[in-house]
């Protein structure tokens, strides 16, 4: 279908929208339901689609069913073929009972979607403007390809709220449970012990950023300098020194997550927040979400050297970005400011993801979008393997 990421933003922005300036209570039902479905049932419905879908269809062929897994033994089994453990027994289980790569897909998304509803409307009061925020940002690098990652976010995001609520070992099997299907999600283990210490004040993790944001602007290669120090004692030829070589030493300064837009607008937000914080900040919660704003801001700023690495974290950082936007406009009383925020940031929004709502060449491979229900009734032939291959050619 021509355009439909297009008009899947649209009917969200006019969503988000009804969300901020009103509407009651049964259109508010009706109009949140609406939302959440059409993105779920993009990415629970994908039919070769993305960047992604042939790996993940190459693994699940050779996927074994849990009951076969059962029989090797699991700790044998992860300890052999490695790989997230989280996953592999999501997709054997899957296999087990029949199912396809198609079926993986529609239960991620299932996963997803209810994860991501429950944690928007627990940190938001707007979840359907903070959803058009995750589909502009998140959706396509995550939901539409690299769902392991999509799967962590949304349990790490729905888990913050342990953090909040001082429940640690909630928290604790929360992450380890995330990292089961993306090891990124280890990372989020720092989150608790600073929330926890009351005394960690705002103004030094600003300062922190701020001397983070030197860093990246001065490009100070602060993990080659370690790596190499421990190079040496950890050998040249170890397993370790291998993938510090491969992360550090051959990553991409250039990465479009250090673009100067991008930059000055988590700047923007951070520091409108803290210089108006008795009117933005005057909840834990509130707080809360600001604190994990500036602190995946500094982790962010500080892995700049670990492109890949730092482009994995972008999406922890891009969810708070979003719930601090909705925290500014939820609490501003003029309407005239709400109206700029709300225009400036639907903005910042459509220019991010373009190229995927202009179906631009370099998104081939995402568009046309195709649905795997239509194209299995209608007995259409995919087009998803001849446009893989010319976006990997490019």
């Amino acid at each position: 279908m021509p355009y439909y990421y297009l008009i899947i933003f649209l009917i969200l922005m006019f969503c988000a929208c009804c969300e901020i300036y009103g509407m009651n209570r049964r259109t508010s039902k009706i109009i949140t339901f609406t939302a959440f479905f059409l993105v779920f049932s993009t990415a629970g419905f994908k039919y070769e689609t993305g960047i992604d879908w042939r790996v993940y269809d190459a693994i699940f062929y050779l996927q074994w069913p849990i009951g076969k897994i059962l029989d090797f033994g699991i700790v044998d089994f992860f300890s052999q073929f490695g790989f997230e453990p989280g996953y592999i027994l999501l997709t054997s289980i899957i296999k087990e009972c029949g199912g396809s790569i198609q079926t993986v897909f529609f239960i991620v998304a299932l996963i997803n979607i209810i994860l991501l509803y429950k944690s928007l409307n627990y940190f938001s009061k707007y979840p359907i403007f903070c959803l058009l925020g995750y589909y502009c940002f998140v959706f396509f690098i995550l939901d539409m390809s690299g769902i392991r990652q999509a799967i962590a976010l949304n349990i790490v995001l729905y888990t913050m709220r342990f953090a909040l609520e001082r429940k640690w070992w909630k928290y604790f099997i929360g992450i380890l449970i995330a990292s089961t299907f993306h090891q990124t999600a280890i990372f989020l283990v720092i989150i608790y012990p600073l929330f926890y210490k009351q005394q960690l004040k705002t103004k030094y993790l600003l300062t922190a950023y701020i001397c983070s944001l030197l860093i990246v602007l001065l490009k100070i290669k602060w993990l080659q300098s370690i790596a190499l120090i421990a190079l040496p004692i950890l050998g040249f030829n170890s397993n370790l020194s291998e993938k510090m070589v491969n992360y550090i030493f051959s990553s991409d300064y250039d990465d479009p997550s250090l673009s100067i837009v991008k930059i000055a607008f988590v700047l923007s937000v951070i520091f409108y927040t803290y210089f108006y914080r008795e009117r933005f900040l005057n909840d834990t919660l509130s707080k809360f979400c600001y604190l994990c704003l500036i602190i995946f801001a500094i982790i962010n700023n500080l892995m700049f050297e670990l492109s890949e690495v730092n482009t994995r974290l972008s999406a922890y950082l891009i969810i708070f970005i979003i719930l601090a936007i909705s925290n500014i406009i939820s609490k501003s009383s003029i309407k005239k400011n709400k109206l700029i925020i709300s225009v400036i940031t639907l903005l910042y929004c459509y220019l991010y993801c373009s190229v995927y709502l202009l179906e631009k060449p370099s998104t081939i491979a995402y568009s046309p979008y195709q649905n795997y229900i239509i194209y299995k009734i209608l007995d259409i032939r995919s087009t998803g393997e001849d446009r893989l291959d010319k976006f990997s050619s490019q």
